[in-house]
């Protein structure tokens, strides 16, 4: 299978069976990517439209210091070299947005649920509580029909009374110490990067599945469920470049938004994304300032991007 110029096919060895449940015939119009005209959606919402590609914002960014690098890649300052080469087309289907996932205009969310896919009533608590109480309570009632499963597998519903036509429901793997009850300890679960990839890669099939062709990620089992951010961030961006690697994916998706919503993730990704998603505009500008100092060009990326949420 040919894939779009800028990367690997995708690789789909931790791809699990996901569930769906019928979205209402309103959803339908948001098969091309979840506009709407109503002015009523619009009224406190963000159109994914109105937000700069990561092409677009990466157009008048600086290079990263060395020291950016190496934050990037975990502190060795080796990795921190782009993985992939620049493709404009792959930038244009990606964005990094700050704020809150429910404001999006868009057509689709990733939910960060827990196994049960029975929601959280807690005020304020996770990415779980914020989605359910702007959906209303028919989404956790629609969610818990589809429920238990496991890390890395997901399911859909309608959004309800959200901006967007349709939610996916992702259970990312658990991290870190586990307690019970009575607060001791029963557990300490190492990271496991291939039910993190699972659940992104999944969760961008099964919007596909449904015809939709947007969709805003969360940054998956970092709240609540204690996944360390930067290899967790940069499991995300790997899963999604590869995803938008291969031809048919890339053909039958319009955007991907990585919505963050602490300042934590919002910094890191910042510093991810040209490393996955190297700027288009940084290899010609290098070339050119090289160019006029007689030395050659050096490999560079753009960094930065404005930038929701946790679980």
């Amino acid at each position: 299978m040919s894939a779009p110029p800028g990367g690997p096919s995708a690789d789909r060895s931790h791809s699990i069976d996901s569930k769906v449940v019928p979205a209402p015939s309103a959803a339908a119009s948001a098969g091309s990517g979840g506009k709407s005209d109503s002015a009523a959606d619009l009224k406190d919402g963000v159109r994914w439209e109105d937000i700069p590609n990561w092409h677009e914002a990466t157009k008048s960014l600086p290079v990263p210091t060395a020291s950016a690098a190496a934050a990037a890649s975990g502190g060795d300052g080796k990795s921190g070299a782009p993985n992939f080469k620049p493709s404009e087309a792959i930038n244009r289907k990606v964005m990094l947005w700050r704020g809150d996932i429910t404001k999006l205009v868009i057509g689709s969310i990733m939910n960060a649920a827990n196994e049960p896919l029975a929601g959280c009533n807690i005020p304020n608590h996770c990415i779980d509580s914020a989605i359910c109480t702007a959906a209303g309570p028919e989404l956790q009632d629609a969610s818990h029909k589809l429920g238990p499963i496991g890390a890395g597998e997901c399911v859909i519903t309608p959004g309800f009374k959200l901006l967007c036509p349709y939610v996916i429901h992702v259970v990312g793997p658990r991290c870190g110490l586990q307690y019970n009850q009575y607060g001791r300890v029963v557990a300490n679960i190492p990271p496991n990067p291939e039910r993190l990839r699972a659940g992104y890669i999944n969760s961008l099939d099964l919007m596909r599945k449904n015809g939709v062709r947007s969709i805003a990620l969360c940054c998956l089992s970092t709240g609540m469920f204690g996944y360390p951010k930067v290899p967790a961030g940069s499991v995300a961006m790997q899963a999604v470049r590869d995803w938008l690697s291969d031809v048919d994916n890339f053909a039958a998706c319009d955007m991907i938004v990585f919505c963050t919503f602490d300042q934590g993730n919002t910094e890191l990704y910042q510093l991810l994304m040209p490393k996955f998603f190297p700027s288009a505009h940084s290899t010609d500008t290098a070339a050119t300032s090289a160019s006029a100092s007689g030395g050659a060009a050096p490999s560079a990326a753009g960094s930065g991007g404005a930038a929701a949420a946790k679980k």
